[in-house]
């Protein structure tokens, strides 16, 4: 009688399993960014777990970041599948002509106004076609952009530990509806690389923090096998030389008459002066060298979108790596980004696939425009979109699906 018991307790459970089994779960799709995690930083610092990860998933020699190579523009730009003159994110810090205002990420009050924001961002595509979202931290997920934000999202707080917003994905997980597209924040990386440089012990400590988050992550995974994981990162991080310091004429970096935002990458030059905007011009490039490059909206590159925008500068003066800009009002970080990605290899970031929706095993020898992610994560979760409404392609990215 007892052996009966046992039996049919195991069959019942079989059966309890095979219909779990059987039963078709939604695809959950978790994006996650590393800020600042060079493409490279997985082969100089140890990294047993993104080892793992890469080797049992899709991966890309690099992530491209978009011009400029800083945090709020491509954080946007991967969101939302737009460059950032369309998106109207064309740096951290920029001048809008229409609003006479300047738009900081400092500032809580702009960064929180859904008005600088244009597209349309994945948890609102999402959550308008009836699949919940959550965000722990993403550039545009504290704003009301288009009456809609995230279906639960935080504060930004960089204070708050890693193991709090992983314990904090994994209730969103266990939820009764639970959401289908998270994101995830992690800024240690960049911040090391800025204080200490991509090749550094600090930098390497950090890294290897995010490791351990890795392993985390693809634990957290397999508990829930029908989510995939989306690890990228904004940009790279490039050594700054002390000796490569140039500074611009004072006739421009003195002159009140207009807006000035001054970086140690790039300076964003507005004026109404015509004539003077052409003359300041004609003096940069008279003396132009290797260190910098001069772009108005007349002779950008075509992959310097920012200068075609409603935020775009009337000039815009950018660093060639290894130098950098002298700006008093900041101190000169040890390590850097923002310079043209298609310039500079160092400002390639990372994109590793995991999980039920990517070939394992795959790696592109090339790198990989970030706008692309977006219709990625879309066709995962089977979400509708305009193609035509935005700059990033399907076609470019799908070939890493199962």
């Amino acid at each position: 009688m007892f052996r009966i018991l046992i039996l049919a307790s195991a069959l019942a459970l079989f059966g309890s399993c095979s219909k779990e089994t059987k039963e078709k779960v939604p695809p959950t799709v978790i994006l996650v960014s590393f800020d600042g995690f060079r493409n490279d930083y997985i082969d100089i610092h140890k990294t047993p777990n993104l080892l793992k990860l890469k080797a049992e998933g899709s991966s890309f020699e690099g992530l491209r970041p978009c011009f400029p190579s800083k945090t709020f523009p491509n954080h946007y730009s991967i969101i939302t599948g737009l460059l950032p003159g369309n998106h109207g994110l064309i740096a951290n810090t920029f001048w809008s002509k229409e609003k006479q205002m300047l738009y900081s990420i400092g500032n809580q009050e702009v960064v929180t106004d859904g008005s600088w924001y244009q597209g349309t961002p994945l948890w609102n595509l999402s959550s308008e076609q009836g699949v919940k979202s959550a965000s722990f931290f993403w550039v545009g997920s504290e704003a009301n952009i288009n009456n809609r934000y995230p279906d639960s999202y935080k504060k930004y707080d960089g204070s708050v530990s890693h193991r709090a917003r992983l314990d904090t994905l994994r209730s969103w997980l266990k939820q009764k509806d639970p959401p289908r597209f998270i994101s995830l924040y992690f800024s240690v990386v960049d911040n090391a690389g800025h204080n200490s440089g991509p090749l550094s012990d600090e930098t390497g400590v950090a890294v290897s923090d995010l490791d351990q988050v890795v392993g985390e992550l693809m634990a957290i995974q397999q508990q829930h096998p029908y989510a995939s994981i989306v690890l990228v990162s904004d940009h790279g991080m490039s050594n700054l030389d002390p000796s490569m310091g140039i500074n611009l004429p004072e006739e421009i970096t003195k002159d009140t008459s207009g807006k000035i935002i001054a970086g140690n990458v790039f300076y964003l030059i507005y004026n109404d002066d015509t004539t003077k905007i052409n003359s300041w011009k004609n003096t940069l490039k008279q003396k132009q060298s290797e260190g910098y490059a001069v772009y108005d909206p007349t002779n950008f590159p075509e992959h310097a979108s920012i200068l075609k925008g409603k935020n775009s500068p009337d000039l815009m003066v950018i660093a060639n790596a290894p130098h950098w800009f002298h700006v008093s009002a900041y101190k000169q970080p040890t390590g850097t980004h923002g310079f043209d990605p298609y310039k500079n290899e160092e400002m390639l970031g990372i994109l590793y696939a995991y999980g039920p929706a990517f070939k394992k095993g795959y790696f592109h020898d090339r790198p990989i425009n970030n706008t692309h992610i977006y219709p990625l994560i879309a066709e995962i979760l089977q979400l509708d979109y305009d193609k035509k409404s935005i700059d990033g392609q399907l076609d470019s990215i799908q070939f890493i699906l199962n």
